[in-house]
């Protein structure tokens, strides 16, 4: 047995899938969103890079976010508070609970910082610049399928939005194998 690299079917279905997914991250295509996320307890993370100085927090700063913690759940990567500590969250399609990852290092030191959730079966995890800061238990069946946007930089357009004081570059969702 050997494995074929860049076998050109299963090269132009992924390419596909993922022309697909960032067409509708851009045109904001809830359905082609709630599609493409596949539902397996295995395969999430998300993150971006992020520059934050300690004068820009706050007491709650988006980076990303698809859903709301009620009504279809949701995935999150938000810097709590002015300590500037980033956290994971993410909540089942009931809304009942939400599971929380946080740092235990602030990113909020005007430097760039990776910042990135890791969904892996049972387990959310936080990694700022590639090393893990803290993990939290989550249902291994935990499913976001919800109508809600996906937002980078606040939660929307009007008050209290939980708006991002810094800079963001190269923010990503990555759906698939780990």
């Amino acid at each position: 047995d050997y494995m074929e690299i860049n076998n050109p079917q299963v090269l132009a279905e992924v390419s596909e899938a993922f022309q697909r997914y960032q067409d509708a991250i851009i045109a904001n295509d809830v359905p082609v969103l709630n599609e493409l996320f596949w539902n397996d307890p295995l395969t999430l993370r998300y993150g971006a890079g992020v520059l934050l100085s300690p004068a820009e927090t706050s007491s709650g700063e988006n980076i990303l976010q698809k859903g709301y913690s009620t009504g279809g759940g949701q995935y999150k990567l938000q810097v709590d508070g002015v300590s500037g500590k980033p956290s994971c969250g993410m909540s089942d399609k009931a809304g009942k609970t939400v599971y929380v990852a946080r740092s235990r290092t602030s990113i909020a030191d005007g430097r760039w910082h990776t910042v990135e959730c890791r969904r892996t079966g049972p387990t959310l995890a936080i990694a700022v610049d590639d090393a893990v800061q803290a993990t939290a238990a989550v249902p291994a069946t935990l499913a976001v399928d919800t109508a809600q946007p996906f937002s980078i930089g606040g939660k929307g357009v009007g008050e209290d939005n939980d708006q991002f004081h810094g800079s963001l570059d190269d923010v990503w969702v990555h759906i698939g194998p780990a």
